[in-house]
């Protein structure tokens, strides 16, 4: 098993069938078959191979830099991991590994003063934001081609009334790097969460007047 999840990830979640992994391996399918099952079997374990060996980060006392942690490490494995997204998307379950670090790291953000409801809320949402971002960014090339396709009166339509800084938002997020459009999005998300749950404030350092 652990061989053919090895090659799984070396071949690469997007190039991993059940027909390359074999030619990889230089077996049959049979010999998948009784290993793996079928290519559920196959990726699920692949999955939590990758998810439990993963360097994720520290847990910090700041719960910003907590979620900005986890999110850029979230960025880093599916930025070095092509097809992760997909393949997680595609597989029924969920690694055990990656449903015990969410847990873990609901259990840190309410030790931080988040609450349990949002705390679990803003781990989902962190994680599933940057799943989401990677799964559209599979499909900007086909949405850049289709409006490049379209007719100046198409274009002309599409874009009627909208005033011309939110096109240009627009395009930005099209053309551009994506990484600025997630951060933008996550700054947003913690601002929500601070208001939600207010940080405790500091305590003042002796002598100061009240």
């Amino acid at each position: 098993m652990d061989l053919i999840t090895a090659a799984v990830i070396e071949l690469g979640f997007e190039n991993a069938s059940l027909t390359n992994v074999a030619q990889h391996l230089g077996a049959g399918h049979g010999a998948l078959y009784r290993y793996i099952g079928d290519r559920d079997g196959m990726m699920r374990e692949a999955l939590e191979r990758l998810t439990a060996s993963y360097p994720w980060p520290e847990l910090a006392d700041d719960r910003r830099e907590v979620l900005w942690n986890e999110s850029k490490a979230w960025w880093a494995l599916c930025t070095e991991y092509p097809g992760f997204v997909g393949a997680l998307a595609s597989t029924p379950g969920l690694p055990a590994a990656m449903s015990r670090r969410t847990l873990l790291l609901a259990k840190h953000l309410n030790e931080l003063g988040v609450s349990a409801a949002d705390a679990v809320m803003v781990v989902d949402l962190t994680t599933s934001l940057v799943h989401n971002i990677f799964k559209w960014a599979e499909q900007r090339e086909a949405i850049i081609e289709q409006t490049l396709a379209m007719s100046v009166d198409e274009a002309m339509a599409q874009i009627e009334g909208i005033p011309d800084e939110i096109v240009g938002v627009l395009g930005t997020v099209l053309a551009g790097e994506i990484w600025p459009w997630y951060a933008g999005q996550l700054e947003i998300i913690l601002d929500g969460l601070d208001a939600r749950n207010p940080p405790a404030e500091s305590p003042s350092p002796e002598g100061d007047a009240s």
